[in-house]
Parts: C-alpha cells; sequence; structure tokens
C-alpha cells in the first residue's frame, strides 16, 4: 500500500485546549464560587435576628425569650428622647400616640467601648409624667468616646422594655 492509496479519514478532529477554553472555564469556576457565596450570604443574613450579645451560649438559653420581648416592643411603638451629657442623662418616653409612659423603674448603663473603668449604672428618677432624670456620679470619670447605651424598663419586678444604642459621647469641650 502506498501513500496514495491512503485516504484522509473524515474523523473529528482531536481535541485541542485553547487559551480561550480555559478562559472560559476560569470565568466558569468563579461564577459558581460567587453564587454559591451570594446563597449564602443572603440566607445568614435573612436568618440574623438582628440580637447582638457578649457570651452567645449564654444568650441562646434566653433567645425565645428575647425575640418575644423585641416584638412585645415593636408592637408597642413607644417613642423615646435621650440625651446624655456632663450635665446627666435626660429621658423621655411616650407612647406611639405621644402619651407619656409612667410609673415605670428606669436604668441605664453607660459601658464605654474603650476601658471599662468609665461604665456608669444610674437608676433614673421621674421628673413628670414620662420625663426621666440622673445626674452623673462626681466620682466617675467620664472622658468623650464612644458608649454603648443601655437601658431598661422594669415593671412588676420584671424587665419590660430593653433599649441599646450605640453612641460617641462628648463629656467635655
Amino acid at each position: 500500500m502506498s501513500h496514495s492509496d491512503v485516504k484522509p479519514t473524515k474523523g473529528k478532529k482531536p481535541f485541542k485546549l485553547t487559551g480561550w477554553h480555559f478562559l472560559a472555564i476560569m470565568l466558569g469556576f468563579f461564577a459558581v464560587i460567587i453564587a454559591v457565596n451570594i446563597v449564602f450570604v443572603t440566607s445568614a443574613l435573612n436568618a440574623f435576628s438582628g440580637l447582638v450579645v457578649k457570651n452567645s451560649y449564654v444568650a441562646s438559653q434566653f433567645y425565645n425569650a428575647k425575640i418575644r420581648q423585641a416584638e412585645t416592643q415593636k408592637k408597642l411603638g413607644w417613642q423615646l428622647d435621650l440625651l446624655v451629657n456632663k450635665q446627666g442623662i435626660d429621658f423621655i418616653l411616650v407612647t406611639k400616640d405621644n402619651q407619656p409612659v409612667a410609673n415605670k423603674l428606669v436604668t441605664l448603663s453607660l459601658r464605654s467601648t474603650n476601658n471599662d473603668n468609665n461604665d456608669i449604672a444610674v437608676v433614673l428618677n421621674e421628673l413628670k409624667p414620662g420625663h426621666y432624670f440622673a445626674n452623673l456620679p462626681n466620682d466617675v470619670a467620664t472622658p468623650n468616646g464612644s458608649y454603648l447605651i443601655e437601658l431598661d424598663i422594669v415593671q412588676n419586678n420584671q424587665l419590660f422594655y430593653h433599649y441599646e444604642e450605640s453612641r460617641f459621647i462628648k463629656f467635655n469641650p
């Protein structure tokens, strides 16, 4: 058999990996990774309750009670106005119908985010219905800075309303 007698076969060409193929594979790989990350992040954000705690194990023991309390607070629709400065802590609390919330035991904690020695805890006195006030203790250093404010309202010896906020407070000029 000579070379002239051999007929070329009509088969497919062998696959050859080119730069374009490799680019398509890499783009597909990263597209899958990004899609999976988006699904996981979306699921995590939708599942997050918004409760932030120092010790998650201890908080988990009271999780359902905290959720019920948060739902109750949302239904109440109370509006609060809180002023904290070197003169003291001034707090006004009204219902969603703008009626004062009176005769409550109100406590407030200021926890410095920089130094535990600057933490302050006070009980606010009711000046008039819905208006509570407390002087800052004279012996406590109160430097300017970021503080976590935790305000609790107790009714019938049980925590009835809880409010938290991080705020920069300027005590000194």
